[in-house]
């Protein structure tokens, strides 16, 4: 198993936003973390990608196994290079620089001339939109475009495993269809797994293996996304 969860705690000062949280995730897969605003799942992300500390957040209680290492307490910085990967919401990406620069900078510790490049070609085949806008400023890019490089840049750091923030944030419902295909794809052209945090539920249920609910940081439901596609009444428990 490439990342086992087992009974995660995470406190902010006196308030406990995830309980005793608990999941698996192997090479190859996607499990989308859902559920209402509040729940939890951002926070579940921070604690795995080492950018808890940054938002004044603790885990309590509970281990995060990747590959086989312990990485509670590790920073974001510690773990790229072992390849847990993230990719924050809102895209975060270096504006003022070009599409060129930003893959550049996601490579910024990969060790070795040809494996930069590899992974640079790499991105550029996933992602073929890209290679025409490789000298565009990234803020002139459209936000479908803007996603898809948010998701190069972590590409370059040669993850084996991907943390995805609301892909759909901001993007038209043809652009979200297709960055979702992009991500869908990347579990069977890169063999990586995926976890993905996302309010549209719908088309996450549509790429996801498995998936987590969280209701008030704690598990409403973990099992196959098939499960829940086929049941509206589960569904709307979850979120109300």
């Amino acid at each position: 198993m490439l990342l086992k969860v087992d009974g995660l705690c995470v406190a902010y000062g006196q308030t406990k936003p995830v309980k005793d949280v608990s999941f698996a995730v192997d090479a190859g897969k996607i499990i989308g973390l859902i559920g209402p605003n509040g729940a939890g799942k951002s926070t579940v992300l921070k604690a795995l990608s080492g950018t808890l500390s940054a938002y004044g957040g603790k885990q309590t209680g509970g281990s995060m196994f990747f590959n086989g290492l312990d990485i509670s307490g590790l920073r974001a910085d510690e773990l790229v290079p072992k390849g847990l990967t993230l990719v924050p919401e809102g895209r975060r990406l270096f504006k003022h620089m070009t599409v060129e620069e930003n893959l550049g900078m996601g490579g910024f510790l990969v060790k070795g001339k040809k494996q930069f490049r590899l992974n640079y070609d790499n991105v550029l085949i996933l992602f073929p939109e890209l290679r025409l806008l490789r000298q565009k400023k990234a803020g002139s890019l459209s936000g479908g475009e803007q996603q898809m490089l948010a998701i190069g840049r972590a590409l370059m750091t040669n993850p084996i495993m991907l943390l995805i923030d609301e892909p759909s944030l901001g993007l038209s419902p043809r652009l979200l269809h297709e960055v979702f295909e992009k991500i869908s794809n990347l579990r069977y052209e890169q063999k990586i797994g995926i976890v993905v945090v996302e309010q549209n539920v719908h088309e996450m249920l549509k790429i996801a293996d498995n998936v987590l609910a969280l209701k008030l940081g704690a598990t409403a439901f973990i099992g196959s996304a098939e499960t829940l596609r086929n049941n509206n009444e589960l569904l709307k428990e979850i979120f109300l």
